[in-house]
């Protein structure tokens, strides 16, 4: 990017942030679409993962609750007001950037997730919800494993009666693209959830 003579150096570096964050968050960017069936995996499509390294996800806003094959995936209303599926990451045996909250450290590792419902392609990919690259900035635990607080699925807008999903089996893939140069995934099969008080009358 070539910035205009009259702008401030700080604006310039402004916008050419601006850009490179854009670019790196592009939906369309294909992610492995298979994976493991069992938890915490420790290997990948690369077949380089050492042993030890993996993840886990998890569901609500407090305490760890872990997602296994045939849990019900629970649909809450988040504080602001949106439908959403709030999920707690948690992993090790992986490195993490010398300050793990720094989101921005090129080291830091880059999520993406996508749940499928058949019948209900509602976002990128065809999938009902898709997030990619999203940098996580986890927490070091006492154990040395780490955590993130949640990862933030949220119901599409054009969901517009969220109970039109209740009792379907869903389909949840993960993946966690490390700086040690492999990929960490994660899959679990599900049956979503809708508490009735969030239906639509």
């Amino acid at each position: 990017m070539t910035c205009h003579a009259r702008l401030s150096s700080g604006a310039c570096a402004l916008l050419v942030a601006l850009a490179a964050t854009l670019s790196a968050c592009d939906p369309s960017r294909q992610i492995f679409d298979g994976g493991n069936e069992d938890s915490a995996d420790t290997s990948n499509d690369t077949g380089n993962t050492p042993s030890g390294s993996w993840i886990a996800m998890g569901q609500g806003e407090e305490g760890w609750n872990p997602v296994e094959n045939g849990d019900e995936l629970l649909m809450v209303l988040g504080g602001q007001g949106l439908l959403m599926f709030p999920m707690p990451l948690r992993g090790a045996g992986f490195t993490l950037a010398p300050d793990p909250s720094d989101y921005t450290d090129p080291r830091t590792p880059k999520f993406d997730m996508y749940l499928d419902i058949d019948g209900f392609d509602l976002d990128f990919g065809g999938h009902f919800k898709r997030l990619s690259n999203y940098p996580v900035p986890f927490t070091v635990l006492a154990d040395g494993t780490y955590e993130f607080v949640y990862i933030t699925l949220f119901v599409p807008d054009e969901l517009f009666n969220p109970c039109d999903i209740h009792g379907l089996p869903g389909e949840l893939h993960a993946e966690l693209d490390v700086s040690d140069g492999y990929t960490l995934t994660w899959d679990r099969t599900v049956t979503m959830a809708v508490p009735p008080e969030l239906c639509d009358p």
